[in-house]
């Protein structure tokens, strides 16, 4: 990381940077270094955004589902609250998921495919949308 944005982190106070300026900042590790600083749901809730669905579970809370637009290309994201931490997390789901359900289907075999093989897997995935019980 460079000095000035060393400085700008250290010294700067989060809410006098802007999330258009943080988002600016085109090397990814400084970039990343200013948003913890200012905070990811501060960056998320400036950003143009449509709310594609939201659902809300007894157990498990609300989520939603919404797609952006950054430099052009079309980005989904599931907003939830995580409840062991308590805290509210954003997590970009494949663009092929509409819904709530597809984008935590999604996550579930994300990660039963990362335990099963050890691989991580960016965007090679593939959405199978479920059968439809009688």
């Amino acid at each position: 990381m460079s000095e000035g944005i060393r400085a700008v982190v250290a010294n700067t106070p989060a809410d006098l940077l802007s999330p258009a300026d943080v988002l600016g900042v085109r090397n990814t590790e400084q970039r990343t270094e200013l948003i913890k600083k200012i905070g990811i749901d501060r960056v998320f809730s400036s950003l143009d955004k449509k709310a594609l669905h939201k659902k809300t579970f007894k157990v498990g809370g609300n989520y939603k589902l919404y797609e952006l637009y950054l430099n052009q290309n079309r980005r989904v994201y599931l907003e939830g609250k995580c409840p062991s931490q308590n805290e509210v997390f954003l997590e970009r789901v494949p663009s092929e998921c509409v819904t709530v359900d597809q984008a935590l289907q999604w996550r579930e075999d994300w990660a039963l495919r990362r335990v099963t093989d050890g691989t991580i897997r960016g965007e090679d995935h593939v959405y199978i949308e479920p059968e439809q019980q009688s």
